[in-house]
């Protein structure tokens, strides 16, 4: 079985996904001539886990900022967005070679470093991305506990590098990943756990501050690679959370931090640790809980956009009595798995020791004869103990292949690795397109192990593969 306690996913981004939005539409703002407008679109998924537990707050957008750079990674505008019928757009300098970096829920930090035109100037053509990702930082992240009623929102980035602004045209700009610049952290207690309640949740060690941005070389398949903290970094706050949902047995989406590249302790770097509070059989105890591979017997560093997320599998004694001595202590009498993937796509389901990955929960496909398109997996779970099924017989019969199933619509087959693992699924259209009848050109598939269930819906379209066209096809809705 493949080992599991720090599970790192890249993620490839795929589909076209919905991210809230607070903007409100707007009049298209006056420019000045040599300038164009560029409609912008964001690929983003808020579902990263089962449906019951996703969380569209994650993925709010308050505001969009865009600081674009020239050809030569020089500064050379700040720029908001505004939305025109529903697409969010701004407007730029016409040219080309362009470095577009973006910001969510951020502008507050970039008006302090850019309050009026002569700081512009100051920064303009001459200073590069890495001057501002180094001065662009949050030194108040506590603000990010999720504790009041209302959610706040995360601070997000991304880039577009080498584009280009044409001039008297709506310049169409490819779909744009927003990376939240913080990590997740929550808690969930097995339903099989009794004489144990989960009262709260208290981070120690805690970075008092995180950058905003991210090196772009430290990005890979829209993933980021390792922790980055500011070089005056210290972990000295405490986050602490009450919110436990009795439904689900968890404490989860109030706790957020921005990475910890802690190594070496000493002094004020240290690493972050996690306490939870909980009645064991009638009496209050503190639990203390490393971030740590199991694989390595290593604490790990904190890295953003990733979910930590702490599953208790079984409690077999009481914890400390105080929390704060407990903070400094060994973990005792839990069974606890760390499972770690990325906030930005696909879904994941759990199940003590055990996990299973579908790169996205909705796949495409085309008019064309034998259309297919793969869906990457990942788990620890043989894929001979991976049940596949449709939802319902709308579609005829199954048949069960070798390596997978088919009805008279579809063919799904499951590709393993050598070990004997799943590594993708592919979807394959079989048959004509059926303009007569809606429900003979959608499915939905689902994977079953244990208690992990996971469901992948099937669209098929009335087109070729290169038959969407820019503008009217696809609507990506930034609106609420």
């Amino acid at each position: 079985m493949k080992n599991l306690s720090i599970l790192q996913i890249v993620f490839v981004l795929v589909g076209f996904y919905s991210c809230q939005n607070k903007l409100d539409d707007e009049s298209s703002v006056a420019y000045s001539s040599g300038e164009s407008e560029v409609e912008i679109s964001i690929l983003t998924d808020f579902t990263t886990r089962g449906v019951e537990l996703s969380v569209p707050d994650e993925s709010i957008i308050d505001d969009l900022d865009v600081l674009l750079f020239d050809s030569d990674g020089k500064f050379l505008c700040w720029r908001t967005t505004f939305k025109i019928n529903g697409k969010l757009r701004t407007t730029l300098p016409v040219g080309e070679g362009y470095d577009a970096y973006f910001f969510a829920n951020c502008r507050s930090f970039i008006e302090k470093l850019l309050p009026d035109e002569a700081a512009v100037i100051r920064y303009k053509g001459v200073a590069d991305w890495e001057v501002f990702r180094k001065e662009l930082v949050d030194i108040a992240p506590q603000r990010l506990l999720q504790n009041g009623t209302s959610f706040t929102s995360l601070p997000m980035w991304g880039i577009l590098k080498g584009q280009e602004v044409k001039d008297g045209v709506i310049n169409y700009w490819p779909l744009l990943s927003l990376i939240r610049s913080v990590a997740s952290v929550d808690i969930y207690v097995s339903a099989n756990i009794d004489d144990f309640m989960l009262n709260d949740a208290t981070l120690y060690h805690v970075p008092d501050r995180g950058f905003l941005g991210n090196s772009s070389d430290n990005i890979i398949n829209n993933q980021v690679q390792t922790s980055d903290s500011p070089t005056d970094m210290k972990t000295i706050l405490t986050l602490e959370s009450n919110g436990y949902d009795e439904i689900n047995r968890s404490i989860a989406n109030k706790l957020y931090l921005y990475d910890n590249d802690t190594e070496d302790e000493f002094g004020n770097q240290k690493h972050t640790r996690l306490v939870i509070g909980a009645q064991y059989k009638g009496t209050k105890y503190y639990y203390p809980i490393d971030f740590e591979s199991s694989e390595t017997d290593k604490l790990v560093e904190i890295v953003r956009n990733r979910k930590y997320v702490f599953n208790i599998n079984s409690v077999s004694g009481p914890g400390y009595t105080d929390k704060e001595t407990a903070a400094e202590q060994p973990s005792i009498h839990l069974n606890v798995n760390v499972v770690e993937w990325s906030m930005a796509a696909g879904q994941m389901g759990s199940s003590g020791n055990y996990y299973l990955w579908t790169e996205s929960r909705e796949v495409t496909l085309y008019r064309d004869l034998n259309s297919s398109v793969v869906v990457g997996v990942e788990s620890n779970i043989l894929s001979k103990v991976i049940d596949l099924s449709f939802k319902t017989d709308v579609n005829g019969p199954v048949h069960v292949l070798t390596n997978g199933i088919q009805n008279n619509r579809f063919k799904v087959e499951l590709i393993d690795d050598e070990d004997g693992y799943p590594k993708s699924l592919r979807i394959t259209a079989l048959g004509e397109f059926d303009p007569t009848m809606a429900a003979a050109n959608s499915d939905t598939l689902v994977l079953l192990s244990g208690r992990i269930r996971l469901e992948i819906q099937i669209l098929r379209y009335n087109k070729g593969v290169n038959d969407w066209e820019l503008d009217g096809d696809i609507n990506v809705d930034l609106g609420e």
